[in-house]
């Protein structure tokens, strides 16, 4: 049956697990990811892997991410998962050996929560519908959750999926502020008719932390974790606290200081918490960790350029300076230095003086490629340039982000991937993890961090979409810059200096 069953993956900056996750779907043909806008490694790690599909869509709720993702699958099983999933060996030898029962529609299965890696003996976690078919299903919101609706019967694996989150706690604070405003606003607004015990008993506020830490110590096993049961235990108990804080919150109107208006908790978890998305999450980082940003404890981390250092210093004092000087002004030359050093570089490439590259290692262009005069590459990730693009005069493509919520402002570089047929107008910016899609144009000093769709023009700071590139000539809306006109000229120039030389331009 693995044959038939197509992954299915929500991600937003999920490099500390993404790659576990994956692994572990080695025998899938396809996955599909619905990725949020990731910044940090998300989408290169993906990129790594042959057999996964992304499609970016911008964060409203789980359940419209999920059946978003439901209409890019192609096969009639899914098997939907989180980035910090990892599929047991019995689970996937269990899905292989399934036969097609007409009768049943989905398969639940149980879950082994994972501190640093290891299994606990218990987790809060019930078991999941996770595996079922696409024609029978469909995704709505509950609380700061998402829960599938099957028609049909269901039956359970005998499989685990392990839950394994190893992204670091500010992540985690972060995240769970962010749920239990919505899930305040859920046990607030639902009739306790209609709730559970176990909700009753947290919309009670006082009780359900001194429950959960002994329910997850006592009934659950964790004691016989040791330190890592007592560190799941405070984080419930931790979870816990934040909603009863929310809840009070909302039943006595009280609002952080720090909020900018006196909107209630319920107002700002309405329009997926959009009041509470108005603090940057550097000030609910500070908030919750009553910490400040410390560049003295700045580190690369686990980053690598990509390079040993001697290459790194050749091309910095040699390589460097040959591409970015306007006394040797041959394109062709340009070209072999960068290739020299490790990009790859397609045909007929026009390379304007003042161009700089941080890493050529870590570039791909392709044919009839324009980059114009002061462009800077600076692609600590990949950079990767389709075929017919022109990157006009001093176009800025940026590959790196800082955790702006980390006390240390971590580094976290993403790829930009251009595709072919797009403009990137005179003085532009584009941020870590964009795609900009075929066709696409970035008009005149124009900034995004948003990736682009195919065959529209965008425009401004944000930039946003102007119109169709289809509908109107690129001429009628954007108005040639004698910049723009310039490099038109010195291409002209460079071909009848290169012939003089005795030089094959372009190349």
């Amino acid at each position: 049956m693995l044959n038939e069953v197509t992954p299915l993956i929500l991600t937003y900056n999920e490099a500390p697990n993404i790659s576990r996750t994956l692994q572990s779907l080695n025998w899938a043909k396809t996955i599909v990811v619905i990725d949020s806008y990731s910044t940090d490694a998300t989408l290169e790690i993906l990129s790594s892997y042959h057999q996964v599909k992304v499609f970016q869509r911008k964060f409203d709720s789980f359940a419209a991410q999920c059946n978003f993702g439901l209409e890019k699958v192609a096969s009639e099983w899914i098997l939907s998962l989180d980035a910090d999933y990892v599929i047991s060996d019995e689970l996937i030898n269990e899905i292989h050996s399934l036969s097609a029962e007409p009768n049943i529609d989905s398969y639940k299965v149980r879950f082994k929560y994972c501190i640093f890696g290891k299994p606990l003996h218990g987790t809060l976690l019930p078991p999941r519908e996770v595996l079922y078919k696409k024609a029978k299903a469909i995704y709505q919101d509950d609380g700061h959750a998402h829960r599938v609706s099957i028609e049909g019967n269901s039956s359970l694996l005998s499989g685990y999926i392990y839950h394994d989150d190893r992204k670091p706690l500010s992540r985690w604070l972060w995240a769970q502020d962010r749920y239990m405003v919505i899930e305040a606003k859920k046990l607030l607004e639902t009739p306790s008719n209609e709730l559970s015990l176990g909700d009753r008993i947290r919309k009670q506020k006082i009780l359900a932390p001194i429950i959960i830490f002994f329910y997850c110590l006592i009934i659950k096993g964790g004691i016989l974790d040791g330190w890592r049961g007592f560190y799941y235990a405070f984080q419930r108990v931790l979870a816990e606290l934040l909603l009863a804080i929310n809840i009070i919150e909302a039943e006595k109107g009280k609002v952080n200081s720090s909020a900018p208006s006196n909107t209630s908790v319920i107002d700002r978890a309405d329009g997926a918490t959009s009041q509470y998305q108005s603090l940057s999450n550097s000030d609910r980082y500070l908030v919750l960790t009553n910490q400040s940003m410390h560049l003295d404890n700045y580190s690369l981390g686990n980053y690598n350029p990509g390079a040993p250092y001697w290459k790194q210093v050749l091309w910095h004092f040699l390589g460097s300076p040959i591409v970015e000087s306007n006394w040797l002004p041959f394109s062709t030359l340009k070209v072999l230095v960068i290739r020299g050093f490790g990009a790859s570089i397609g045909k007929k490439v026009r390379i304007k003086p003042g161009v700089r590259v941080k890493f050529p290692w870590r570039l791909t262009v392709g044919d009839f490629v324009w980059i114009g005069e002061d462009t800077w590459i600076d692609n600590l990730a990949p950079v990767v340039i389709e075929n017919h693009v022109c990157l006009s005069q001093g176009v800025y493509l940026c590959t790196g982000n800082h955790d702006w919520y980390h006390p240390d402002f971590k580094l976290i570089p993403a790829a930009i991937h251009i595709q072919e047929s797009s403009w990137i107008a005179a003085k532009s910016v584009i941020g870590p993890g964009v795609t900009v899609g075929k066709g696409a144009v970035l008009a005149l000093g124009s900034v995004t961090g948003r990736s682009l769709e195919p065959m529209t023009i965008y425009a401004g700071n944000p930039a946003q979409p102007v119109k169709s590139r289809i509908q109107e000539k690129v001429e009628d809306v954007l108005q040639i810059s004698p910049a723009d006109e310039f490099i038109h000229t010195r291409h002209i120039l460079d071909e009848n200096l290169a012939g003089d030389w005795g030089l094959k331009t372009g190349e």
